[in-house]
């Protein structure tokens, strides 16, 4: 079923008040025929992850480690820190009922704010999307517009960022689709900085990071792509801003890339 070690179910809506927190905790060898191969969370409105490990953990489902679902309720946060996965992955699975498998070893459906900080992503695969580590909002899946985030060290932006992933590593992840390392979509703000994405590969788009109908701005800070791969199209950084959002924040988007390195990215179909 869900979650193949720990399974936290919240099914009051608003009136979940609860929180999980999970702390030098190391997982390993867990499978769930479902979401989260080691870590099922949904409803609880405050999750945080701090000094654990997830390995050779698998699933049929979201997040071949840890999956979180937010409710639609209040600003929920999600924080993971200091926490590594290794080869965590979603699985194929033989069915004609469809069952999204999207994000290797972290997959996140939040609503409100999360953080990813200091973390590691190394040998995760994902049939779908996010190698390494996907984020998503219900605009996604199912048809909400209700705000994403996952992040944790904010900038001096004129805008505080919904979205931060943090002094994170992403090294030999891979993905079926797009987003080798890293795949966000939908989220309103998201800032990238101190990150290095090495040797990741997608079957599709963006073997280092695909970001997807982004709304508000996005910054990538201080980060380095290094020998990623794609089999159709770009190698290291696919970004898709949502052009029907365009004056949502009050003067429309902007990006920013700074003190950002690309080397031997290659995209193998144009």
């Amino acid at each position: 079923g869900e979650g193949g070690a720990l399974s936290v179910i919240c099914t009051g809506g608003h009136l979940c008040k609860g929180s999980l927190s999970l702390t030098a905790t190391s997982f390993a060898d867990c499978s769930g025929f479902g979401d989260g191969g080691a870590v099922y969370v949904r409803g609880s409105p405050h999750v945080s992850i701090s000094d654990s490990s997830f390995e050779d953990c698998s699933a049929i489902g979201r997040g071949g480690a840890v999956f979180v679902e937010h409710g639609f309720y209040g600003q929920s946060t999600a924080s993971v820190s200091n926490s590594s996965f290794h080869r965590c992955s979603t699985l194929p699975f033989s069915s004609s009922i469809y069952r999204p498998r999207y994000g290797g070893g972290l997959a996140l459906v939040t609503n409100g704010r999360a953080a990813v900080l200091g973390s590691s992503f190394t040998q995760c695969y994902a049939e779908e999307d996010g190698g390494g580590l996907m984020i998503t909002d219900y605009a996604t899946t199912s048809g909400s517009r209700d705000q994403i985030v996952a992040g944790a060290q904010v900038l001096s932006s004129a805008i505080a960022p919904d979205i931060v992933l943090g002094s994170s590593r992403f090294y030999n992840c891979s993905t079926g689709i797009s987003g080798g390392c890293f795949a966000a979509y939908t989220p309103r703000n998201l800032t990238i900085v101190d990150t290095d994405f090495i040797f990741g590969s997608a079957g599709l788009i963006a073997g280092g990071l695909h970001v997807r109908r982004l709304s508000g701005f996005f910054e990538l800070v201080r980060s380095s792509f290094q020998n990623n791969t794609a089999a159709n199209r770009v190698g290291a950084f696919y970004y898709e801003p949502n052009n029907w959002d365009f004056y949502s924040l009050g003067g429309g988007k902007r990006a920013v890339v700074r003190d950002t390195s690309f080397t031997g990215n290659v995209g193998l179909v144009d």
